[in-house]
């Protein structure tokens, strides 16, 4: 059985602008992997398959066991978001940030066939499924503005579309008949499912915000500072300063603790905002991923995954990666991650199982699934859709999901 990693709801990437010069900063930051709000996707492991998406347009399905393909589909845009699988659909977001326009996609997971596909303007920021609804934000670098809908995730209708000004809200969850998110000028908000209509929204910040991530009766911000805020109605419950910005991804909460990624590992008590430990692994940390009694982390720009205790934050191994490294994803004893390759490595140790070569890299957090992995590439010019099997060569797809 695959276990259950503490992840955030969604992964979303956007800056906020300074001037005239932003979209072109924006454009270098999400074709390079680099952006420092919102949060890089993982890898997702379900049942043995594994799902990516890299940095040269493509959707990989591979077997969990040796990285061999199942399939593998091509594409027409920079896929951001963790693909999300259901009801023997992948849902994969492909935004094409030339032409400031892309496809939401809904691939068989037996063969990679597409069944539906939904175009919208803009780049997305975020991809969440819940009740049979597919909800997304996206914004737009040539018009700065930005727009939420939802679609159907049977058929890919669209059911309403909500703009915003100047930026998109990044959806990271889904209670009941809310909808929670964040702009990436600190900005929260909570929005009806039904129509996206809004219950209440806080006031921007003015710096740099990750999406928000919901626990319990509270949502975690990291921005300037790590903020804990009721779901009600976005007052403030505990607010934690820090010297310096924690605003790279979004908080993991699990079991009473936040933890939070940046130039540092931090894990901060959730109740009280109090802290607990920090590692410093360098700069450019990913989210951390929290299964049992370890906390794993990928620092991008030392391009190195490591495994920390999680009761103190001690380092129990360390390991290189390639160029970059994604969120990883972990079941039965193996942790998956995309680099300039989709590698698994064993839990315990860290020392490497298998690789699948991808070009020019994997952005994308990869879903796990019966003993098959799926990926996504992302490029500007050139996309592409894989499915490989667990042993690193292609194959005809039999999964069963």
């Amino acid at each position: 059985m695959a276990q259950s990693p503490t992840l955030p709801s969604a992964c979303g990437r956007r800056l906020p602008k300074i001037g005239k010069r932003v979209p072109v900063l924006y454009a270098i930051l999400v074709c390079t992997g680099m952006l420092v709000a919102g949060c890089g996707p993982a890898p997702s492991v379900v049942k043995g398959v594994i799902y990516v998406a890299s940095s040269d347009g493509e959707v990989l399905a591979l077997h969990a066991g040796d990285g061999s393909v199942v399939w593998k589909v091509e594409t027409g845009g920079d896929p951001h978001c963790q693909p999300i699988l259901a009801n023997g659909l992948l849902y994969v977001d492909e935004p094409d940030l030339l032409h400031d326009a892309g496809i939401v996609y809904a691939f068989d997971t037996r063969t990679g066939a597409v069944r539906w596909q939904h175009a919208y303007f803009g780049v997305t920021s975020s991809l969440l499924l819940a009740d049979g609804m597919l909800y997304a934000g996206a914004g737009s670098i040539t018009r700065q503005e930005g727009t939420v809908f939802a679609l159907r995730a049977t058929d890919g209708a669209q059911r309403w579309i909500r703009p915003f000004a100047p930026y998109e809200p990044i959806l990271t969850a889904i209670r009941g008949s809310v909808v929670f998110g964040g702009t990436v000028d600190g900005a929260q908000v909570a929005l009806r499912t039904s129509d996206g209509g809004s219950l209440w929204q806080t006031a921007p910040r003015g710096v740099a915000s990750a999406p928000p991530t919901l626990a319990g009766d509270t949502l975690y911000v990291a921005a300037d500072a790590l903020l804990a805020l009721k779901v009600s109605d976005g007052s403030v419950r505990w607010k934690r300063s820090q010297p310096t910005p924690i605003a790279n991804h979004a908080p993991v909460v699990a079991d009473g603790v936040v933890y939070v990624g940046s130039n540092a590992v931090y894990a901060y008590r959730a109740d009280d905002g109090a802290p607990l430990w920090d590692t410093s692994i360098g700069d450019g940390m990913n989210a951390p991923v929290v299964v049992g009694d370890v906390v794993y982390v990928g620092n991008e720009q030392h391009s190195t995954l490591a495994a920390l205790v999680r009761r103190d934050g001690s380092t129990i191994w360390t390991s290189p990666t390639g160029y970059g490294v994604t969120q990883p994803a972990i079941a039965d004893g193996t942790i998956y991650f995309g680099s300039d390759s989709v590698s698994a490595l064993r839990t315990q140790d860290g020392t490497r199982r298998w690789s699948h070569a991808v070009q020019p890299s994997v952005l994308a957090a990869p879903v796990v699934r019966d003993g098959v992995v799926y990926a996504t590439t992302a490029g500007n010019f050139d996309h592409h859709s894989h499915c490989a099997g667990a042993t690193g060569k292609r194959r005809r797809p039999h999964l069963g999901i």
